[in-house]
């Protein structure tokens, strides 16, 4: 499979951090940077290496530098990116939601960002 999606370690000048390393697609980034000999970074909010662990052998995992901590957290970011010394950021962090109209946009809002119900919103 990873024939398919061919990354060369040539094209990075350093360690590559992947936010969201636990995810589905942030393990496949995780696994195509390793095998191609790519020093990678892992971030997520808990070191979980089950999707992972499903592309990769215990050896390349092994290789895999573990970091948790939150993306919303500015200071744990900045702290993460100075200790690995990435060189490269794959962002795929993401807050998972689920969609249920106008009603989980203003959800978001409210609770993730604190912000005043918008105007004009109905239940």
């Amino acid at each position: 499979m990873f024939d398919f999606f061919p990354v060369s370690a040539k094209e990075f000048d350093g360690p590559v951090l992947v936010t969201g390393a636990g995810g589905c697609i942030g393990s496949w980034a995780l696994a195509l940077l390793e095998h191609a000999g790519v020093e990678v970074h892992a971030f997520d909010l808990q070191i979980d290496k089950r999707r992972p662990g499903m592309l990769m052998d215990d050896a390349a995992l092994g290789r895999v530098v573990w970091h948790a901590g939150d993306i919303a957290d500015t200071q744990a970011v900045k702290a993460v990116v100075k200790k690995s010394g990435a060189q490269a950021i794959i962002h795929l962090a993401a807050l998972p939601t689920l969609w249920l109209g106008h009603w989980s946009m203003w959800w978001v809002r409210s609770m993730c960002l604190k912000l005043p119900r918008p105007m004009g919103f109905k239940d």
